[in-house]
């Protein structure tokens, strides 16, 4: 490090691994990894590995890994999935621990309808979330009550998904003072989910709640996900997040007064999701994780 400084050293890793990295592929877009022999994991069946970063739409993937250019591939539609089968590809879905959700923020906003709990558990009730999962996912994905999905540290079985009922929604939302319907402003992160969000919002209209979606890019979600700063937008694009070691802690004290800036805060959470840091029983962990759930 003091020989090379940090710019030069970033490009020269040392470590462990099976495979040197040989090339970033800066020029050319194509990064290429050796077989480290003297790894601890030393390579088995490859001598070396091409990884083509640039394809960043699934189409140019999918003619890519037809066509031979490429072996192996990511995040493939899953409209292609089917056809890359018959075609004789072999096909793996993870199910990733992550829950796709919409946020708002308990801080200020003082009139908000979202203020009342019988309206968020209306909105709750007023999205068919099992049509998402059998439409958008191919029935690849779980429908869960909770941030957190079966497999991971913390998830509490006895907590079940709101079941889809419009009319349900629309009793309580009469019940709240909202008999006549409110709009909402939301803001999604552009990418695969925002559909997701869109088919959120024609449910929500459904029962009368108007809930405007307007697609921003990354750089603008992460700004306003870390800031807390969201400005005239009361509803934000988030994803309750266990990766990548599948414990719903890291969730939890982002979705809570712990998050530096937090957008959303229950101070009477916070010694429990604290507690949790010293526990060593792992099942005594676990049952504290899913009390707070």
């Amino acid at each position: 490090w003091e020989d090379l400084g940090p710019q030069e050293f970033a490009l020269r890793p040392v470590g462990t691994g099976s495979y040197i990295l040989e090339d970033w592929g800066e020029d050319g877009g194509r990064s290429l990894l050796r077989a480290y022999s003297s790894s601890w994991r030393a390579p088995v069946h490859f001598d070396r590995l091409e990884v083509i970063y640039p394809l960043r739409d699934s189409v140019v993937r999918r003619q890519a890994l037809e066509s031979g250019e490429i072996d192996i591939t990511v995040q493939v539609s899953f409209d292609d999935l089917k056809d890359l089968e018959a075609q004789g590809f072999t096909t793996q879905i993870l199910q990733v621990p992550q829950i796709r959700a919409l946020g708002f923020s308990n801080l200020g906003g003082e009139g908000s309808p979202l203020n009342d709990v019988r309206v968020r558990q209306a909105l709750n009730y007023a999205v068919d979330k099992k049509a998402i999962a059998e439409v958008f996912y191919y029935n690849e994905v779980e429908v869960v009550g909770q941030g957190a999905i079966p497999g991971t540290a913390g998830y509490n079985p006895e907590i079940r998904p709101y079941p889809y009922d419009p009319d349900r929604a629309r009793a309580l939302l009469e019940e709240a003072g909202f008999g006549d319907g409110f709009e909402l402003d939301a803001e999604a992160e552009i990418g695969q989910a925002q559909v997701i969000y869109e088919k959120a919002a024609q449910d929500l209209a459904r029962v009368g709640v108007t809930m405007n979606v307007r697609a921003v890019v990354a750089s603008i979600w992460l700004q306003k996900y870390f800031s807390s700063e969201w400005g005239d937008t009361e509803v934000l694009s988030v994803v309750w997040n266990a990766g990548a070691y599948r414990d719903t802690i890291r969730a939890l004290e982002q979705y809570s007064c712990l998050k530096p800036q937090p957008f959303f805060c229950e101070p009477s959470l916070v010694p429990a999701i604290e507690a949790t840091g010293a526990m060593f029983d792992p099942i005594q962990r676990d049952r504290a994780l899913q009390d707070i759930m």
